[in-house]
C-alpha cells in the first residue's frame, strides 16, 4: 500500500518509550496490511462513500451514496437532493443487510423500484445512460444489480470518494492465574480518498466494567494521511450510551497488545491458524 513520504511520516526525533512504542506499532500496522495484500487476503468489509454526483434530469442536483459489502451481505444509502429542493424529486433510500426492501419516506421500494427512481432522474446530458437502460430491461433485478449501476456508471463522476476496507479478528485470552477468559476483537481499517491519500487505524474492543455495569473498552491507534500516529482509549457509558475517554497510562503495554493481535490476525487470515508468539 502507498505510505506517507519519509519526510512527513514518523518523526525520528521521538525519544520517549511511549513515542517509540507507538512509532513501532504504526510500522507493524503498515507491515500487517502489506502482508495481507501480498497474500491476496480480501477484507471482511468494504464501504465506498460518494458525494456530489451530478444527478437529476439536467444534472443540476446531487446524489450521495454509501455502499457496503460485508462478507457478501450488501447494504446501502442513496440520497438525492434536487436543485430546487422539491420534495417530490428529492429522496433518501436505505437498505440494511437483513432488509427485503429499500426504505424511503412513507414507502418501501423493491430493487426494480430503485432502478426506476435512478432512471427517472438520470442526468443523460452528463452521464451516459446506456447501463441504466439495459438494467431496466432486466427481470427481477437484485441489489447487486443496483450496486453495479452505481459503482460503474455513477461513482466515477463523484467529486468526493472515500473507500474503507476493514479486516476483523477475534481472539480469546486466558488469565494464567484465575483461568478466566475474555474475548477481544481487533478491527483494522484503511481509508483512501479520491486523491489517493490513505489513513489506517486499528481498534481493540474488550470487556470493561463501569460502576459494576458491563460495557466495552475501545482502544485505537490511528496513522493519518501525513503518517502521524496517535493512540486513544474510551468506554461507552452503559446507561447514557456516550463515549467516555480513558487515559492511556501505559502506552508501551497497549502497543504490545496491538502488535500481538496484529500478528495473530495476519497468521489466522493467511495460514488459517494462529502461531505461537
Amino acid at each position: 500500500m502507498t505510505r506517507p513520504t519519509p519526510e512527513s511520516s514518523f518523526d525520528t526525533r521521538r525519544t520517549s518509550p511511549s513515542e517509540k512504542a507507538l512509532e513501532n506499532t504504526a510500522h507493524k500496522l503498515y507491515n500487517t496490511l502489506d502482508r495481507l495484500k501480498d497474500w491476496g487476503v480480501s477484507p471482511d468489509s468494504c464501504t465506498v462513500d460518494t458525494q456530489r454526483i451530478p444527478f437529476g434530469r439536467f444534472g443540476d442536483g446531487y446524489l450521495a451514496t454509501s455502499l457496503t459489502d460485508d462478507n457478501g451481505l450488501l447494504s446501502a444509502i442513496l440520497s438525492f437532493r434536487s436543485p430546487h429542493d422539491s420534495p417530490g424529486d428529492s429522496f433518501l433510500l436505505t437498505r440494511g443487510i437483513n432488509d427485503e426492501y429499500w426504505q424511503g419516506k412513507n414507502r418501501r421500494l423493491s430493487n426494480e423500484g430503485v432502478l426506476r427512481y435512478l432512471d427517472a432522474n438520470w442526468p443523460q446530458q452528463v452521464i451516459d445512460n446506456s447501463a441504466i437502460r439495459r438494467a431496466m430491461d432486466q427481470k427481477n433485478p437484485d441489489i447487486g444489480d443496483v450496486f453495479k449501476i452505481i459503482s460503474e456508471s455513477l461513482e466515477p463522476s463523484a467529486r468526493y470518494i472515500l473507500s474503507e476496507k476493514i479486516y476483523g479478528y477475534r481472539s480469546v485470552f486466558v488469565d494464567g492465574n484465575s483461568g478466566s477468559c475474555r474475548g477481544v476483537s481487533l478491527s483494522v481499517g484503511i481509508k483512501t480518498d479520491q486523491d489517493g491519500f490513505t489513513s489506517v487505524s486499528a481498534d481493540i474492543t474488550q470487556p470493561y466494567v463501569c460502576n459494576t455495569l458491563p460495557t466495552e473498552l475501545h482502544s485505537r491507534i490511528c496513522v493519518d494521511e501525513m503518517g502521524t500516529p496517535s493512540i486513544s482509549s474510551w468506554y461507552v457509558h452503559p446507561t447514557r450510551n456516550t463515549p467516555c475517554p480513558v487515559p492511556v497510562k501505559n502506552t508501551p503495554a497497549l502497543c504490545a497488545e496491538f502488535e500481538l493481535m496484529l500478528e495473530q490476525m495476519a497468521d489466522e487470515k493467511i495460514f488459517g491458524q494462529t502461531k505461537e508468539i
